[in-house]
């Protein structure tokens, strides 16, 4: 018999998909402006994981054919709790300052996204594949910090001159400290 009320496990992810590689240092300039669209669709957030920029409307989607309870997962979030949102309902919201929000859904705790709001960084998704870029990063010194589920769990100096490809092993990684 179909469950047609919750299903019984969430559909598995790549974890891959909810990190984001911010490039932090004094040169850094924010060029994050990627489309600030998730949808809650077969009971997961996708894209899981979003960056923008403070002041970007940021517009969640429900995709799925039932009822999605939405709220903050961290007290500091300025998400909007409580926001109920019925199949093919949406929520739009400005977040005005930097940080890490992170929300899920009451009814099914599983259904998980992160929105990185960052004006000084640039900040870019991880593909499924793994891979990310940062399009036209400037020469120098920065700090390469990957976030994953709302923690920093690696944190790199590197230089950048020129045409630069940086290697970064993940096996084993630990939560950074902040």
């Amino acid at each position: 018999i179909p469950n047609e009320v919750l299903r019984p496990r969430p559909p598995l992810v790549d974890p891959r998909e909810s990190m984001i590689v911010v490039l932090a240092g004094s040169k850094g300039k924010s060029t994050t402006r990627e489309n600030p669209k998730m949808g809650i669709q077969n009971s997961r957030v996708t894209p899981a994981a979003i960056t923008t920029s403070p002041g970007t409307e940021v517009v969640i989607t429900n995709k799925d054919g039932t009822l999605h309870i939405l709220e903050a997962l961290d007290k500091k979030s300025t998400f909007p709790t409580g926001k109920s949102l019925s199949s093919g309902q949406s929520l739009a919201h400005k977040f005005k300052a930097t940080g890490i929000h992170r929300f899920r859904c009451a009814e099914a705790p599983h259904v998980i996204g992160t929105i990185f709001v960052s004006s000084g960084a640039q900040a870019v998704r991880v593909s499924a594949g793994g891979q990310f870029r940062f399009a036209n990063a400037p020469e120098g010194k920065f700090e390469l910090k990957v976030l994953y589920l709302g923690k920093w769990i690696h944190r790199q100096n590197i230089t950048i001159k020129g045409r630069t490809t940086v290697d970064i092993n993940l096996s084993g990684a630990t939560l950074a400290q902040d």
